[in-house]
């Protein structure tokens, strides 16, 4: 959840997926007009090329591009699937319901943790988040959680992304 902080010594999880490996192209929604807008914006492709360009990887960078497609995606996703009878929504609340606590730590600690940094607060981890944030049973957290459920079910949706993305490329691999 941190790009800065990347490392396969320090994961914000062990057993979740980095959703920065996400193939934002390959999910469906990101040829709708909105998401288009995003990334043929003058900001997103600046940073995009300042992203391909350097010599070392920009995490900060890739994490600001990647995340604002994949809002653009999960929105027009959202819309046209999760929030109706879908076959898409049943397959995505099975994956919520099976991912069970641990997900939705996952989901709720990396919600926290960007309307921390969207605060100007430290958010490198949940060590420096205010203490009311620190034990996810806390009532705070509850609150947090209901009050941004949108956020929640995006950092949700991007698990499930990465989970079926990784089985695809599992499957092409074998």
């Amino acid at each position: 959840a941190n790009p800065n902080a990347c490392s396969p010594y320090g994961p914000s999880s062990r057993r979740w997926l980095n959703y920065l490996y996400i193939d934002v192209t390959a999910i469906d929604g990101y040829d709708d007009a909105s998401v288009q807008a995003v990334v043929s914006s003058d900001e997103f492709k600046a940073t995009l090329e300042h992203a391909r360009n350097v010599e070392h990887v920009d995490y900060e960078a890739v994490a600001h591009v990647k995340l604002a497609a994949l809002k653009a995606v999960f929105d027009v996703y959202d819309a046209k699937y999760l929030r109706k009878s879908t076959k898409q929504n049943k397959a995505f609340k099975a994956f919520v319901e099976a991912g069970g606590e641990s997900l939705d730590m996952l989901a709720v600690y990396d919600a926290l943790q960007s309307h921390l940094k969207a605060e100007g607060k430290d958010s490198w981890g949940w060590p420096v988040f205010p203490q009311e944030y620190k034990d996810y049973y806390n009532p705070a957290v509850a609150k947090f959680k209901s009050a941004n459920e949108q956020d929640v079910k995006f950092y949700l949706f991007l698990q499930w992304i990465a989970a079926q993305q990784l089985e695809l490329a599992s499957n092409k691999a074998t």
